[in-house]
């Protein structure tokens, strides 16, 4: 039993990997199949062009990267930003077959990372010289307020309960 836990591990990871495969194939293959279509059937030549090629191989290498990253940062904190990323990368893929201005969707991307550095900058900046919360120290009493800049925070503390016997 004691390698029950990363054998669990390990059947999650593959069930994900298969997820994020079978999300990659479906978005490739709709791109193919447009692709194809316009050029078999539509009888375009503009389908196949220099452009189209880069497109392709660009996409192709950024959902690899997406889902080597995912494999690596597995359970980290990264792992739901990457996922969204491989979802938006994705969804490029297949909106490019209506649109050529679905590309501007990448500048998400850096959107995206400010976003997301700012909460975390935030986060840091914002607990700056207040005390931990693990200190151990404890108050006693009602509740108070305390005035800490322009917002009031309402200092929660432990309270004892109290079990009676009856003899």
């Amino acid at each position: 039993m004691s390698g029950h836990s990363e054998k669990k591990a390990k059947k999650s990871a593959g069930s994900a990997n298969k997820i994020y495969l079978l999300m990659i194939f479906i978005s490739t293959g709709i791109y193919l199949l447009f692709h194809l279509y316009g050029y078999l059937i539509k009888k375009r030549d503009d389908v196949f062009t220099k452009k189209e090629i880069f497109g392709f191989i660009f996409l192709s290498l950024v959902n690899y990267i997406m889902f080597k990253l995912l494999n690596f940062f597995r359970g980290s904190y990264w792992d739901s930003y990457l996922l969204d990323m491989l979802g938006l990368n994705c969804l490029v893929e297949i909106l490019i077959n209506f649109s050529k201005k679905f590309w501007y969707l990448y500048l998400i991307y850096p959107a995206y990372f400010l976003i997301q550095g700012g909460k975390g900058l935030y986060g840091y900046v914002s607990n700056i010289g207040k005390g931990d919360d693990l200190d151990g120290e404890e108050e006693e009493g009602p509740s108070r307020y305390s005035d800490s800049g322009h917002q009031k925070k309402q200092v929660k503390e432990k309270k004892q309960k109290i079990k009676y016997v009856k003899h």
